[in-house]
């Protein structure tokens, strides 16, 4: 039997380290494609199973998108002339990187969703099914016109050379974050035309090394230094760069004002800064190290995640207060660094809106360092009920210990917000 793609619709491999170095072999041997969905628990940052990070360079993780269409058909939403003109964005339960060592944590998006037939037991004709067990087949189908394609034009290819020319061809909506759109949007067409016309530029691609993932940064406000830097080895990326001398190396233009890059210098080594003057506390940024290569362009986009909490003590920052627009495409993140001598400390966050609001928003909290088991041992989500009649909801949880916590606020599809909700945050500490 002759295999060249598996679906893994499932969100991990739980580590197991047979079927790791069975992913590893068919990838690299035996020339299949294996797509995974990336896994339903987000939004939360690092909310992908790092568990699987010995197979995340054989595989294809697929997150989950979603488009004004999408809403339109699936959930029979009713989306403006202006609003069909809105990039795709991701599904909220679409689980988000960084995965492990900083990578980007999934590699592409594809539809999250469709309306198929129901199984005979069940009442309903037929079921809109949701996840990101829906989106691997979707890219998986995709792929698959491609590498027919590639064989009608007698066109001989690799996993990893399907890879960077779908990573070259890719279509990232502006301003969107690599860890939640990964390289972005599949496109097929483009794909194959890259192929077809790069195929001898191809054969210079260097390949990247195996657990070769990224640079995060986890920083605190009110520290004496503001400028963080950190050596990294291009041979720990990337093979072949014995001509590094003539590749560019520069910063992702999102991120210019506060992250900065030196040359790559004899022995491969170059230098990332970050400056957190140019931050604001509370908050997760995001850019990219981009590796240019004379002949092919981009060959290595290297993703830089920045965690800089603000930092509550007994003394500061125990009460704090912010101003929101909330919109159904883009969740509301704060993340903070409670560092109380005593234990057991309560958080109370009022949400109180500024106009009149009638939807359902929900409102969760998780250990940034214990992301996934955060979510398992417990459901700290609350649906927060704005009405008439009710403008105020409270969401509180209790610090067990100083770990960074990141607290999230986003609409859900079934009560996505018709307009954008203008809100008060204020969080409490009773220590």
């Amino acid at each position: 039997m002759n295999v060249e793609i598996i679906i893994y619709s499932v969100a991990s491999f739980y580590g197991n380290e047979e079927i790791g170095n069975l992913v590893n072999e068919m990838f690299k041997n035996h020339n299949i494609l294996i797509f995974k969905g990336s896994g339903n628990d987000g939004p939360f940052y690092t909310s992908v199973r790092k568990i699987d990070s010995n197979v995340m360079d054989s595989i294809f993780n697929i997150g989950a998108l979603l488009t004004s269409e999408m809403q339109k058909k699936i959930y029979y939403a009713t989306i403006s002339e202006e609003a069909n003109s809105h990039p795709p964005i991701v599904y909220n339960f679409s689980s988000r990187g960084p995965g492990e060592n900083g990578s980007r944590g999934l590699d592409f998006v594809a539809p999250g969703a469709a309306i198929s037939y129901a199984p005979r037991f069940a009442f309903e004709e037929k079921k809109c099914f949701v996840g990101t067990s829906c989106s691997s087949p979707n890219a998986a189908g995709a792929v698959a016109c491609l590498l027919s394609g590639l064989k009608a034009k007698s066109i001989e290819y690799s996993p990893a050379l399907i890879k960077f020319a779908l990573f070259k061809t890719a279509f990232l909506p502006k301003n969107v974050n690599i860890f939640e759109f990964g390289h972005g949007i599949i496109q097929i067409n483009e794909a194959f035309e890259y192929f077809c016309k790069k195929i001898n530029d191809l054969n210079s691609v260097p390949n990247q090394l195996n657990g070769s993932y990224g640079a995060s940064f986890t920083l605190l406000n009110g520290q004496d230094q503001n400028v963080t830097e950190r050596d990294f080895n291009l041979s720990d990326f990337i093979n072949g760069n014995k001509d590094a001398k003539k590749w560019i190396i520069q910063v992702s233009k999102n991120a210019e004002n506060f992250i900065s890059v030196s040359e790559i210098n004899e022995k491969n080594l170059f230098t990332v800064k970050v400056d957190t003057n140019k931050l604001e506390a509370g908050n997760f940024y995001f850019g990219e190290i981009i590796i240019l290569h004379p002949k092919i362009g981009s060959i290595l986009n290297i993703p830089v995640f920045i965690c800089y909490p603000i930092k509550v003590t007994e003394t500061k920052n125990l009460h704090i207060q912010k101003e929101i627009t909330l919109t159904s495409e883009s969740p509301f993140r704060f993340v903070i660094y409670p560092f109380f001598k005593s234990s057991k400390v309560p958080c109370e966050i009022a949400v109180i809106a500024l106009q009149k609001l009638r939807t359902n928003i929900c409102i969760q909290n998780v250990e940034y360092n214990n992301r996934f088991q955060s979510i398992v041992d417990r459901d700290p989500k609350k649906i927060l009920k704005f009405s008439t009649k009710n403008q105020i909801e409270t969401y509180s949880f209790t610090l067990e210990k100083p770990e960074i916590q990141e607290i999230c606020i986003f609409s859900t599809v079934a009560t996505s917000l018709k307009s954008n909700a203008k809100l008060r945050i204020e969080l409490s500490f009773k220590n």
